[in-house]
């Protein structure tokens, strides 16, 4: 707008003063209210309340309570995703609100970690008897850092965590031979613990030797011959 301003009586009005201009521009908005700030795996949500006025936001973020803050971001609307985190790491995030006139203050500040998803159940666990043991391996889970062997003597559990290695298979000693024992396995990271696999079962039983013998003695000595099973760790021989 342009402006002149002339002087005036009853004898007359006076010429135009010189001219000036302005250009009105509106107020510096407030800054931005209800920042929330929601983890995800590997990335920060971010959402809060327009700012009347704002043409735009300043989302800035720091490693460090109170900043300094690095903007990062400059959106049009009231929320944005920060996908340049790391998981484990906090973050801490302020957001400021701008027009033509200027950019607000800083938000209250926010902060959160970013942690990996939970990883999926373990797949194709089986289970392999032994003397006294049972051997146990299954499908690696991704994002996982370890695993849950959890073990019952009933079908459906309840189940008791007996390991927790961080390879895809254990074996399960100190078995008594002859019960049969029912297996799950869940998989952790600093997320928290998958559900449980399918279950699986195994009956650990003691080896069987196959003897081949028949009766005689010879100059050497007794000559066995024939066949037959032997079940346990000793053969007893009588003349």
């Amino acid at each position: 707008y342009y402006y002149v301003v002339s002087a005036v009586n009853t004898a007359g009005q006076s010429a135009n003063s010189s001219q000036v201009s302005a250009t009105p521009q509106p107020a510096i908005p407030p800054a931005p209210t209800n920042l929330t700030a929601t983890a995800g795996n590997g990335q920060v949500g971010l959402s809060w309340s327009a700012a009347s006025g704002a043409t735009s936001y300043n989302v800035k973020r720091s490693t460090t309570s109170g900043g300094p803050y690095t903007t990062i971001a400059s959106p049009a609307t009231a929320s944005y995703t920060d996908a340049g985190v790391t998981d484990g790491t906090t973050y801490y995030y302020v957001v400021s609100a701008v027009n033509g006139a200027g950019e607000s203050a800083n938000s209250s500040q926010v902060s959160v970690t970013p942690q990996p998803a939970i990883p999926p159940a373990p797949t194709n666990l089986v289970a392999t008897a032994g003397n006294g043991q049972v051997g146990l391996s299954w499908s690696a889970s991704s994002g996982a850092t370890s695993y849950n062997v959890k073990r019952s003597t009933t079908s459906g559990g309840a189940y008791t965590t007996i390991a927790s290695p961080t390879t895809a298979s254990y074996t399960d000693t100190g078995l008594t031979n002859g019960t049969t024992y029912y297996y799950v396995v869940s998989a952790v990271n600093t997320a928290g613990q998958s559900a449980n696999s399918s279950q699986v079962s195994a009956t650990p039983t003691a080896s069987t030797a196959l003897i081949n013998y028949s009766s005689g003695f010879t100059s050497s000595g007794l000559q066995l011959n024939g066949s037959t099973k032997l079940n346990g760790t000793r053969l007893r021989l009588t003349d």
